[in-house]
């Protein structure tokens, strides 16, 4: 089991932690809010099918009356087997460096993988699915109106897509769109 919000910490299902460090590298971001500091965790993390890799994204906030709401534009990787830092896979990491093309995202919800190591991204404002092979090449987007997390069955390879309406989209980007969470009906799709 991997659970992530300061640092990558794992656990056996024999009650230890796998031969590795209980408390592993950091998986947080930290932003200035004044005056203070916050720290920001995952929202979602999936394991590569050996086991080997971890995903991580869905670093999303929103601060009193939303002024203040943001997220991270990426996707990051993890190897589960050593204490190396985590990196980028997608996106960048930043609050501001959000887009439309192929090599950015408008608040990345979730990330997901299927048996053959494929990586998908619920690219929310952009309102598309992004699959990835798993060295980062773009292989398919998928067109869905504001996917919230993305989960793909692992035996029959189904990808289902959820949409509701979330916090992290930054001012600017939620006066471009003129976002408005009331209006966003909560689906599942496949």
């Amino acid at each position: 089991v991997a659970l992530a919000y300061e640092h990558l910490n794992r656990l056996s299902t024999d009650g230890s932690s796998g031969g590795f460090p209980l408390k592993g590298p950091r998986t947080n971001h930290v932003f200035k809010e004044n005056p203070a500091k916050q720290m920001i965790g995952p929202s979602s993390m999936a394991f590569s099918p050996d086991g080997k890799s971890v995903y991580l994204t869905g670093y999303m906030w929103q601060s009193i009356h939303g002024a203040n709401s943001g997220s991270i534009q990426a996707v990051f990787k993890l190897n589960y087997e050593t204490n190396e830092e985590m990196s980028i896979f997608a996106g960048f990491d930043t609050e501001k460096d959000y887009g439309d093309d192929n090599s950015h995202f408008s608040v990345p919800t979730s990330v997901e993988t299927d048996q053959t190591g494929n990586v998908y991204v619920s690219d929310f404002v952009n309102n598309r699915v992004q699959i990835f092979d798993s060295s980062g090449k773009l292989l398919k987007s998928l067109s869905v109106k504001n996917p919230a997390k993305v989960s793909v069955h692992q035996k029959t390879g189904e990808i289902y897509i959820f949409s509701w309406a979330i916090i992290g989209i930054p001012l600017e980007l939620d006066k471009k769109i003129n976002y408005q969470p009331d209006k966003i009906p909560q689906i599942m799709g496949k």
